[in-house]
């Protein structure tokens, strides 16, 4: 497999829930994103790891063969699939408006489908790496894609994770709060050890990691009261749920904003 290096952009996170709720939310999901207007990508697959997986495509009428263009890769929440990522999102009309490719890759499992996030490297647990590096390295034969301007995002998976950090309720893995979390990726990115705090909006803080080797930047924006939603993208359904649904910061158009100002350096 070849080595790739992905910008992540940003990751938004799931509140943990009873079981009975989160087949509530699944039911709710596949109700409304399943069956919704798919004409707007394309649907594809591979065979990865001996297995068939599939993705959805977006190509924007402005794509010019002859112009490297950015690829943006988003990734659903557990217990569902590309379309309620594509509808949730939005990111078709931001790729519309800047001409960039999206792709949404399918997770594992019969029915809805979920990613394996138990961190180990071993190679039985590395399918879904495998899966979207072979997944980019087809695109790149079929369009012209800009290696130095690949970037992934993505929405929860499942009911996994605490905005305060702990144990799940399906397990017992330990998660890290969100700020130690963010921390510790600019660490990793060697930035400076004291992040400049903001106002977004009324609702909404922003805190920014300055000072970071190679012109890397880490970002954290706060939405106050937001429930499991997609700031500025497609209400999830039932709110009285998943929670409160916030317009003050587009997600989207936040992340596009970000991967836009970061690009691997040529070679």
């Amino acid at each position: 497999m070849n080595s790739r290096k992905i910008v992540i952009g940003a990751a938004l996170v799931l509140i943990g829930l009873p079981i009975v709720l989160v087949l509530i939310v699944y039911g709710s999901f596949y109700a409304v994103f399943y069956f919704p207007n798919r004409t707007s990508a394309t649907t594809g697959s591979i065979v990865s790891s001996a297995e068939k997986r599939e993705y959805l495509l977006y190509v924007p009428k402005s794509y010019d063969r002859a112009k490297p263009t950015p690829l943006v890769i988003n990734l659903h929440t557990a217990m569902s699939w590309p379309t309620s990522s594509m509808n949730i999102s939005q990111w078709n009309l931001v790729a519309d408006e800047d001409g960039f490719i999206v792709v949404y890759p399918a997770g594992t499992g019969f029915g809805s489908k979920s990613w394996e996030m138990t961190g180990s490297e071993t190679p039985s647990r590395m399918p879904d790496v495998i899966f979207i590096s072979e997944l980019i390295d087809k695109l790149e034969v079929s369009y012209n894609i800009d290696k130095t301007r690949i970037y992934a995002d993505g929405m929860s998976n499942g009911g996994g994770m605490a905005f305060n950090g702990g144990r799940t309720k399906f397990g017992d893995d330990i998660f890290p709060s969100v700020p130690s979390f963010m921390a510790n990726w600019a660490r990793r990115n060697r930035c400076g050890p004291n992040p400049m705090e903001s106002a977004f909006a009324a609702d909404v803080t922003r805190l920014q990691y300055t000072d970071c080797a190679d012109d890397a930047s880490v970002l954290l924006y706060t939405v106050k009261g937001e429930g499991h939603q997609w700031p500025g993208g497609k209400p999830i359904v039932a709110k009285w749920l998943v929670g409160p649904y916030s317009h003050s910061i587009d997600a989207t158009r936040q992340m596009w904003g970000f991967f836009r100002e970061h690009a691997l350096p040529r070679k």
